[in-house]
């Protein structure tokens, strides 16, 4: 490779990266919060989820029974295709059609009662969060409170305490549910066809390096927002209290452009996520395909040994690698 070609390769990764960040602030308004390591955040927030923990335990429980009901409908799926469709006999198919009903309102009851726990969970929390954050800023020092801008502090009390409890509670359930249904599938897998099992793992590296190497963009972005959203309200909340005046002195043209300043902040913010995304996605859904193209090719040799597909084999169909790999998948 020349020089020249190796020097537009690595502008074009610099144009790409710099295209996943949001364009820096010359002059912000608001500075970013101090960041927080995952167990700083877990060792600073985990005491006021502690007297939810029995509540947290049976949304596990309930959390399981999803899964399960998969798991055994792809089990039921093998009596179907052995005992009705194979044979062409109908009158099995009367029974599995009531069991198949059964298990899909046991997913329906379990899943309403884990929402409801779950939004319970989570709103005790936020109730309480909120309360303790309003106490303290109230606490706080005089010259605290002239350092800071009003709208970035009315941005921190609602957006920002919103952003931990969907962190420490929406994303730890997100989390359980992602681990239970990596094991229990993965039981599920090594139980119907384990050699197609393992090789469905095959993508599962791929999908943890692409979501690892997006998380950073996804945290950067994350931040970003926050802080520009409390600048639009800083600048909301001045102008607004000070609308007397702007009107007095003919400041409104003045005044609309610093607010659509901090709009486009935002907007460009937004785009930058959308474009993490826009390359994300495909590449985890590439990724999964590969993964079942690889399980097909094995499957086509060893399920079909006779040149006529065996029931026995393909059974594992509906247990496909993306039933896995999702759970690896996620760059948060």
């Amino acid at each position: 490779m020349s020089a020249g070609s190796e020097q537009a390769d690595i502008g074009l990764r610099r144009r790409i990266g710099a295209s996943l960040r949001p364009e820096e602030d010359a002059a912000p308004l608001v500075e970013h919060a101090r960041g927080m390591t995952l167990r700083q955040v877990v060792r600073r927030f985990w005491p006021r989820l502690r007297p939810l923990r029995g509540w947290l335990l049976l949304g596990v429980v309930l959390m399981m029974v999803v899964p399960l009901v998969e798991i055994a409908e792809i089990l039921l799926f093998e009596r179907l295709v052995d005992d009705v469709l194979v044979p062409a006999e109908w009158r099995p198919l009367l029974w599995l059609a009531v069991v198949y009903v059964g298990l899909n309102l046991a997913s329906a009851v379990a899943s309403g009662l884990d929402d409801i726990v779950a939004t319970w969970v989570s709103q005790r929390f936020l109730l309480d969060l909120r309360t303790d954050s309003f106490r303290h800023v109230l606490s706080l020092p005089l010259h605290v409170h002239e350092r800071r801008r009003l709208g970035d502090v009315l941005s921190r009390l609602t957006s920002d305490v919103a952003a931990v409890e969907a962190f420490l509670v929406g994303n730890l359930s997100a989390a359980l549910d992602s681990g239970l249904r990596l094991v229990l599938f993965t039981g599920a897998l090594v139980h119907l066809q384990w050699e197609l099992a393992l090789a469905s793992f095959v993508v599962v590296p791929a999908l943890w390096w692409i979501s690892t190497r997006f998380a950073a963009f996804v945290r950067r972005l994350a931040r970003e927002r926050r802080r520009r959203a409390g600048s639009l309200s800083a600048v909301t909340e001045e102008h607004l209290a000070h609308g007397a005046l702007v009107q007095a002195y003919n400041r409104e043209e003045q005044t609309v452009a610093a607010y659509h300043r901090q709009n486009r902040a935002i907007f460009g913010a937004e785009m930058a996520g959308a474009r993490v995304r826009s390359l994300f996605l495909p590449l985890v859904d590439l990724t999964e395909l590969a993964g079942t193209l690889v399980v097909v090719a094995l499957g086509s040799g060893r399920c079909t040994p006779t040149g006529s597909p065996s029931a026995a084999c393909w059974r594992s169909w509906p247990c496909s690698p993306s039933a896995t790999s999702r759970s690896a998948s996620s760059p948060t």
